[in-house]
């Protein structure tokens, strides 16, 4: 069935119970309204969609759990939503503390998260001559690349006229992409909606900001330093492709002793240079220990201007507590006081997700002369590096829920340390402090429809005023016009098995096949299968095809481990596939499937009923009984009890009304029907 049941449906119902009613459309999914589940694949093409969708999911959460931590539930809702958009602008979201008397958002805001198209990786400062003099070396790195799918690019050839214009299957959004030119080349040039002070990447160094954009100097703020255009090009050195790196420095005009080496994979190309104006970039007091703190931050919405409150500046990546060294030569020896230390991001290939962490390491210049030089470095090439999984496409089903991060862009980076379990589903639950049975309710709330024909009925456009969507329920708005689509649900979801039926080893293997790896091959035989060991509703093996117990949730049908109490989605099996060092999201991929293709209940019921008839006493008002106190049927004396046989298909997706005591159209839901006397 499409619509809510259980736990879930009660929680709801108590939620509608203490909200105003005339307020129900303005704070809840119609969908929810109505007792269906919604629809997280809905339509969220304009701004206005967009807001509806992360109101509603927040609500949702809202009524599930009763938890005070609004703004933690907030965050997770635009991140559902900016999780599968295909654009990149980090969605403003303002929240109600308290939608019970209806829906009136105050200052509380929090803005989604979209995929880090930008990292640090590499940095230094210096300073010399009680802080007159110094400089910033920073590296910043651009990762997405198909590499950490399948290890192949897929670039078309120069002679393939017909082939699309695209060097990697991770595309850059056009608003971050140096589109119409080379494509899939993060462009720092870009500015908000092309506006003079907008510029869309920035670093922020201490109380100074460094633009990566090409702004000429008219155009620089009073804090603001810029890097000139080269040759007047003014892209020139500031189109990072995937897995590119670009050298970001600056130093003051006055001659310092030693040297910072840009390594020579950095070109001229992948180098900007920052013009400091004579000043220090760092400019700290001498004589303590000092450090400085460099955060590289975006535009929320690349194709608008800033502006304060509704267009901010956020938080991508940081580094904190970079040493600044003390480059001031001794006045006996001539030599530094201190040799130069950079700080490196962690790469370990053989940990999944270390590269996304703030995890870096402190790298002293080698032993010697505090002469000697240092070099900034390019990443170095590691034989896997973990991919962030990021959608930016609708969701296969609810079991990808589970990679939607609960963090906003500045703590993003912090808390991801990869998946298990239940995913990032886990994590959320955890700051909602919620029982296990939270994540069973939240499936019951949510899904992704079947796609086949016949599962809704679609209503045509009415004239203002006679929109059949706008039926007064108990003196309320269903809010049906609301929805970006003009479909009402036939309560059928053909084309799914239903697990609890599975007795063939074959329909198990129809139902979680997987297909090759893209590049034609499979890690080794049969990867493409994984058996449950939670003994929930599907076999554990292929020997042990009956031993499953009947599955009474969503979340327990995507149980490949755990139990009843606590079933958790990551296959337990030394072979999941794909190598999820790779990505993570490989981990999924069969309970991504379990909830795209199977369910937990049928429709369709073949019923048998028997009659018989049995000795009853009018004046005791009791069935008349033998010695061992059964009753006795009539005719069993004698061996002629008469007992009528019914044959019925029932389908409960039919819609049909229910009171006690009557028979109203409940005939409309019996598709066929057989008496044998």
């Amino acid at each position: 069935t499409t619509v809510i049941v259980g736990t879930a449906r009660k929680k709801i119902e108590d939620a509608l119970a203490k909200t105003t009613a005339t307020a129900w459309t303005e704070v809840f999914a119609p969908e929810l309204i109505g007792g269906r589940k919604i629809d997280i694949n809905r339509p969220v093409q304009t701004a206005a969609e967009k807001q509806l969708l992360c109101r509603q999911l927040y609500t949702l959460l809202w009524a599930l759990t009763g938890s005070s931590d609004t703004k933690s539930m907030a965050q997770w809702a635009v991140n559902v939503v900016d999780f599968r958009d295909a654009d990149s602008t980090m969605t403003r979201f303002a929240y109600d503390k308290n939608p019970a008397d209806g829906w009136t958002p105050g200052t509380d805001v929090v803005w989604g998260v979209e995929r880090p198209d930008l990292l640090i990786d590499e940095a230094l400062a210096w300073q010399s001559g009680a802080g007159i003099d110094g400089g910033v070396y920073v590296t910043l790195h651009h990762p997405w690349s198909s590499k950490a799918l399948d290890g192949n690019q897929f670039a078309p050839t120069k002679t393939d006229t017909d082939a699309p214009d695209w060097a990697d299957p991770d595309a850059v959004d056009p608003a971050l992409d140096a589109t119409p030119t080379q494509k899939n080349m993060l462009n720092l040039d870009v500015r908000g909606g092309g506006d003079k002070d907008s510029p869309v990447w920035r670093l922020r160094v201490g109380d100074k900001i460094a633009r990566l954009d090409a702004a000429p100097n008219s155009q620089a703020g009073t804090r603001e330093y810029w890097g000139k255009p080269a040759n007047n090009n003014p892209t020139a050195n500031r189109l990072v492709p995937p897995d590119g790196t670009v050298c970001v420095f600056g130093e003051s005009k006055r001659p310092t002793d030693g040297t910072v080496d840009v390594d020579s994979a950095f070109p001229t190309t992948a180098q900007i240079k920052i013009d400091m104006r004579g000043s220090s970039p760092v400019n700290l007091s001498p004589g303590n220990a000092e450090t400085v703190t460099i955060v590289l931050e975006r535009l929320a919405d690349p194709t608008q201007k800033y502006a304060s409150g509704t267009n901010d500046y956020l938080e991508v990546d940081r580094m904190d507590a970079l040493p600044v060294v003390d480059r001031t030569p001794d006045p006996l020896t001539n030599i530094p006081v201190e040799p130069y230390v950079k700080k490196d991001r962690k790469i370990d290939a053989s940990i999944a997700g270390t590269f996304w962490k703030r995890d870096f390491d402190v790298m002293p210049a080698p032993p010697g002369d505090p002469t000697d030089p240092i070099s900034i470095d390019k990443p170095k090439a590691a034989t896997r590096v973990a991919c962030m999984p990021w959608l930016n496409r609708p969701f296969i089903s609810a079991a990808e829920l589970a990679l939607v991060p609960i963090w906003d862009s500045a703590n993003l980076l912090d808390q991801y340390s990869g998946f298990t379990a239940n995913g990032m589903l886990d994590k959320l639950q955890a700051t909602l402090n919620q029982q296990p049975e939270f994540l069973a309710n939240l499936f019951e709330s949510l899904t992704v429809p079947s796609r086949f024909a016949g599962i809704a009925t679609t209503i045509d456009e009415y004239p203002a005023g006679q929109n059949p969507f706008q039926v007064s329920i108990a003196n309320c708005d269903p809010g049906l016009d609301k929805l970006p689509i003009n479909q009402l649900t036939s309560y059928r979801e053909p084309g799914r098995v239903n697990v609890n039926t599975v007795s063939d080893q074959r329909v198990w293997e129809a139902a979680v096949l997987r297909g090759p790896r893209p590049d034609g091959t499979s890690t080794v035989a049969n990867a493409a299968l994984e058996w449950s060991t939670s003994n929930l509703g599907r076999p554990a093996g292929p020997s042990q095809p009956s031993t499953a117990k009947p599955v009474m949730s969503m979340l327990q049908m995507l149980a490949l481990k755990g139990d009843a109490t606590s079933p958790t989605m990551v296959a337990d099996t030394a072979d999941p596939g794909p190598d999820p060092a790779a990505n993570p999201q490989f981990q999924y991929l069969t309970a991504t499937r379990l909830a795209n293709v199977a369910t937990t209940r049928s429709h369709v019921f073949a019923v048998w009923i028997t009659v018989g008839f049995f000795q009853w006493d009018e004046i005791a008002k009791a069935y008349i009984t033998d010695g061992t106190g059964n009753p006795i049927e009539v005719g069993a004396d004698t061996g002629n009890s008469q007992r009528h046989r019914g044959f019925f298909i029932f389908d409960r997706s039919i819609p049909v009304a229910y009171e006690t005591g009557q028979d109203h159209n409940v005939r409309d839901a019996i598709l066929l029907r057989r008496i044998i006397q």
